[in-house]
């Protein structure tokens, strides 16, 4: 019996040791670049508001932060799309040190735009400097708005929209 707990702790400890990375602060480099979560603010329209896209009461920007781990957070304030776009989407690449972020709507069942907010987030990232892209509809409709961020874990900033 004795024999037996001694032969299970070793196979444990081999187990343990061999899923260890480090100290256990360090982030695994085989997880894949993704999506962790996306959500909306719902269309920000109220009453008969007929804002256009080109309104400057609702400056359009990206504010993003770091959020540990590895991820970045992308808040895109004040972002058009159809008042009834269906499943509002957000879809990442990672190709080099360019992050693609291709913003979508499902449908466009009336008439009418409003301003959305959309968050996305996205990683995980090394402490490096990357340039995110964004696209609009499809990658081939071409640059919706483009910048440089240098991640750390410190990142925090916004980017305007012009």
């Amino acid at each position: 019996m004795k024999r037996f707990f001694i032969v299970s702790a070793v196979l444990m400890m081999a187990c343990f040791t061999s899923s260890c990375n480090g100290d256990g602060n360090e982030k695994s480099d085989d997880t894949p670049f993704h999506v962790k979560t996306v959500a909306n603010s719902g269309c920000k329209k109220t009453g008969n508001d007929t804002r256009s896209a080109d309104d400057v009461s609702n400056p359009e920007y990206i504010e993003y932060n770091a959020m540990g781990d590895g991820y970045l957070s992308l808040n895109h304030v004040n972002t058009y799309f159809n008042c009834q776009p269906g499943e509002l989407s957000i879809q990442a690449t990672l190709e080099g040190n360019e992050i693609k972020i291709l913003e979508t709507e499902e449908q466009a069942l009336v008439k009418c735009i409003c301003p959305y907010d959309l968050y996305c987030e996205i990683g995980p990232l090394k402490n490096e400097k990357y340039t995110i892209v964004v696209y609009k509809k499809t990658f081939e409709d071409g640059e919706y708005a483009r910048f440089s961020i240098t991640y750390s874990n410190a990142l925090s900033g916004k980017y305007q929209i012009e």
